[in-house]
C-alpha cells in the first residue's frame, strides 16, 4: 500500500511541475494577447483611420508642448492641454476649470496662433530649414503688457536667426522694427511706399 501511495505522490509531484510549466507558459502567451488587444484598440477600423489618428495625436502632443514653451514665455498665464481627437483646450490660471478653445478673446486668439505658429515652425525645423517667419495684423487686439511680452518673444527669435515680416498699423510695433517699408496714404490715387531698397522712380 505504501508502495502504491508513493508511486500516487511521485505522479502528483510531477503533475505540479508540468501545470508550473504550463502557468508560466499562459503567461507569456497573456502577455502576447494584450500586446496585440492593444493594437487593435489603435489601429480600430478596418480603414486604418483609428491608427491615423493615434499616430496623429502623438504629434498633435507634441507640437502642443513646442507651442506651450513659446506661450509661456510669452504670457505664462496660459498652457495648451490636448483633448480627444486632436482637439485642445487652454489651461487658464485664473479659472479652475480648462476653456474650450472657442471661449477665448481676440488677443487671447493671436497668442495662441501665435505660439502654434512658432512651434509649428521649431517642430517642420527638423527636417526643412525654416528662416523666415511672417505675421499679419492682429496686435491691435492686444493690451500694453501682452504686447511687451510678445515683441519680446518675436525679438528672442530674431536673435536665434529668424527672420520677421511684420504687417501692422500699430505704432508701438512699428517703433520696434528697426528696419521698415512704410505704406503712404494716397494723396493724388497713389501710395507712397518709402523704405530700404525702395525706389519710387
Amino acid at each position: 500500500r505504501l508502495t502504491e501511495i508513493d508511486k500516487i505522490l511521485a505522479i502528483n509531484e510531477q503533475n505540479k511541475k508540468e501545470y508550473d510549466e504550463l502557468q508560466k507558459r499562459f503567461k507569456i502567451q497573456e502577455e502576447i494577447f494584450a500586446r496585440w488587444q492593444q493594437m487593435q484598440e489603435w489601429t480600430g477600423k478596418s480603414d486604418g483611420s483609428d491608427l491615423s489618428i493615434f499616430v496623429q495625436s502623438i504629434t498633435f502632443k507634441y507640437l502642443l508642448k513646442l507651442a506651450n514653451k513659446h506661450l509661456s514665455q510669452m504670457k505664462d498665464r496660459y498652457k495648451l492641454h490636448a483633448k480627444e481627437e486632436l482637439g485642445f483646450e487652454i489651461i487658464d490660471s485664473y479659472y479652475a476649470e480648462p476653456r474650450p478653445d472657442s471661449n477665448i478673446s481676440g488677443g487671447e486668439k493671436f497668442l495662441v496662433s501665435l505660439a502654434l505658429a512658432l512651434g509649428i515652425a521649431e517642430f517642420a525645423s527638423k527636417n526643412v530649414r525654416i528662416d523666415s517667419l511672417f505675421l499679419d495684423e492682429g496686435f491691435g487686439s492686444l493690451d500694453n503688457d501682452v504686447l511687451n511680452d510678445v515683441l519680446t518673444c518675436l525679438k528672442r527669435e530674431q536673435k536665434n536667426g529668424k527672420l520677421l515680416g511684420i504687417i501692422t498699423h500699430v505704432d508701438a510695433v512699428v517703433q520696434n522694427i528697426d528696419q521698415r517699408i512704410e505704406v503712404t496714404p494716397p494723396t493724388n490715387g497713389h501710395s507712397k511706399i518709402t523704405g530700404p531698397g525702395v525706389s519710387n522712380g
